[in-house]
């Protein structure tokens, strides 16, 4: 038994990840996340805003490293983006703006690699 009381004492005083953060502020590593705001490595975000490293974003912001965003704004590696704004690499993206190695479009602007633009603009 004495292994197993040891064990115990260990993982009480060794800190665990936040798994589930909600009306968070300045953060950090934010797996499942909620309101947001100057973000960090996010994961499973909502109300996102200055971003970082992403995966499923929402509202978004200033993103970066992206993956399905939502409501965009300045972009980076982008994926699945929506209203999209300043992209990058985009790839599926919707309602498009100064975009760059595109993909999908549909509401496009600047473009530049497209692919199945739509309502075009170069």
């Amino acid at each position: 038994m004495f292994f197993f009381d040891e064990l115990q004492k260990l993982r009480e005083s060794v800190p665990h990840p936040c798994i589930l953060t909600v009306n968070s502020e300045n953060s950090d590593y934010c797996p499942y996340h909620g309101a947001g705001k100057n973000c960090y490595l996010l994961i499973g975000h909502m109300g996102s805003e200055d971003c970082m490293y992403g995966f499923w974003l929402g509202d978004s912001k200033d993103c970066i490293d992206c993956v399905f965003t939502e409501k965009s704004e300045l972009c980076y590696e982008c994926v699945d983006v929506r209203g999209c704004y300043s992209c990058d690499y985009c790839q599926d993206c919707l309602n498009s703006s100064f975009c760059e190695f595109s993909y999908d479009l549909k509401g496009c602007e600047s473009c530049f690699g497209c692919i199945n633009l739509r309502n075009k603009s170069f």
